[in-house]
């Protein structure tokens, strides 16, 4: 069915989902207010951009990947031998710094970081640079293993819990790929019902996992959430052809994108999706592009991805799709192509045109402001109702106005004061 806002949503009953009660009914009711209202205010970004130690004739442009709560970033970079990559993290007090990589490894990237600070990714090695998952703590490299039958591994995230998750497979036999979690010291395949292709991405604190399945990456994938042992195929229109899973968050609203077929070469054409609160929604592309595709998502809802032909990095919130080129609060030299993770502030880690990393952070943002609008409103007050109680952790407290770990009735008389 379509709203009357013109967004495409399709029923969903999900039986893997968390139960979540009330706050989910809350929540549902909060996203269709935003939806009916279309909240005009958005926050304007300042763009930090992160940069590599300088190396003589060869450039070490770093990507990045992942951020936690703290504003920590984590990704890879091209040394300054200029025959690998290595991972690193960056924080705003200790700056720029490699990662551990441990003989006979020569490469390195770092897909995620937690809020405690441990960090996963892959680590590579000759011959065929073969990759295998590897946990950083405490600086150490950690190397978390290949499932028997398999010749690779990678990570992909890790939660709050420490529960990491990627995919392995056999690039010479089947499978081809799969998933695995990391838990308790002990490498997991996960079963997954439909092959010989599947990609995991992303794992709530809640344990709930997300990535695709099927017989190709495009148009025989599809989109999937586990909740261990259930695993539900996501919903998507009858015309569509493939989907991919690619965030969660702890709410179990999924990011991800839907695979049209299209007239045009290669035959195909993606635009972003997410699956929220019962629903399928079809985020569609921003003016002026092809196509388009959802990378992550945070707690408050927002979803960050990219669109193409032109390529920009792109942000919806409360049913709006924005280019967030547009959204910039100061002139800058490049265009921001690709956002790939949001934390629960707000922060973005993007690529730029440039090909350096950046960390965009909402500028004056209220503590009141809950939904990151930069202003403060009848969500923010939503979601306050909907987050009552004591938070479960730091990174998982929406709605708390004050930092006092508890979410009540002084968080809901600061946003009634500061009422827009």
């Amino acid at each position: 069915m379509t709203d009357r806002n013109g967004t495409r949503q399709i029923e969903w009953q999900a039986s893997g989902c968390p139960s979540l009660g009330a706050s989910l009914l809350v929540v549902a009711a909060l996203v269709a207010v935003a939806n009916d209202e279309r909240v005009a205010a958005q926050c304007q970004y300042e763009v930090t951009v992160i940069t590599a130690p300088p190396c003589g004739p060869f450039s070490t442009i770093p990507e990045p990947r992942g951020i936690n709560d703290a504003g920590h970033v984590v990704g890879a970079f091209r040394r300054c031998d200029g025959e690998g990559d290595s991972a690193f993290l960056w924080t705003p007090d200790g700056g720029f710094v490699a990662l551990d990589v441990p003989p006979p490894f020569r490469d390195a990237r770092a897909a995620d970081i937690n809020d405690l600070g441990q960090i996963v990714g892959s680590l590579h090695r000759p011959p065929f640079f073969r990759s295998e998952a590897v946990l950083w703590c405490g600086g150490r490299a950690v190397e978390l293993g290949i499932p028997k039958g398999g010749n690779f591994s990678g990570a992909a995230a890790i939660n709050a819990r420490g529960d990491v998750v990627g995919t392995w497979g056999n690039n010479a036999g089947e499978p081809a790929r799969s998933g695995f979690v990391w838990r308790d010291g002990e490498l997991v395949v996960l079963d997954l019902p439909k092959g010989p292709n599947a990609v995991v991405h992303d794992i709530a604190d809640t344990g709930y996992i997300v990535g695709h399945m099927g017989s190709t990456r495009v148009t025989g994938a599809n989109a999937f959430a586990l909740l261990e042992p259930d695993t539900e195929l996501l919903p998507i229109p009858d015309d569509a052809i493939g989907a991919e899973a690619t965030g969660v968050n702890n709410l179990g609203h999924v990011a991800g994108y839907v695979v049209w077929p299209d007239d045009a070469p290669p035959g195909w054409t993606t635009r972003g999706a997410v699956w929220q609160a019962g629903h399928f929604i079809d985020l569609g592309v921003v003016p002026g592009s092809q196509s388009g595709r959802a990378d992550d998502i945070n707690d408050i809802g927002q979803v960050v991805g990219r669109s193409r032909m032109p390529e920009a990095a792109t942000l919806w919130q409360n049913g709006v799709l924005m280019d967030l080129n547009d959204l910039i609060a100061s002139e800058i030299d490049d265009v921001i192509r690709q956002a790939y993770a949001i934390n629960n502030r707000g922060q973005i880690v993007a690529r730029t045109s440039g090909a350096w990393g950046a960390i965009l952070t909402p500028v004056n943002r209220p503590p009141t402001d809950v939904d990151a609008d930069c202003r403060t409103g009848i969500t923010d007050l939503l979601y306050v109702v909907a987050n009552w109680g004591i938070c479960s952790s730091a990174s998982n407290c929406i709605g708390d106005t004050n930092d006092d770990r508890v979410v009540d009735h002084l968080d809901m008389t600061a946003v009634l004061a500061s009422w827009d």
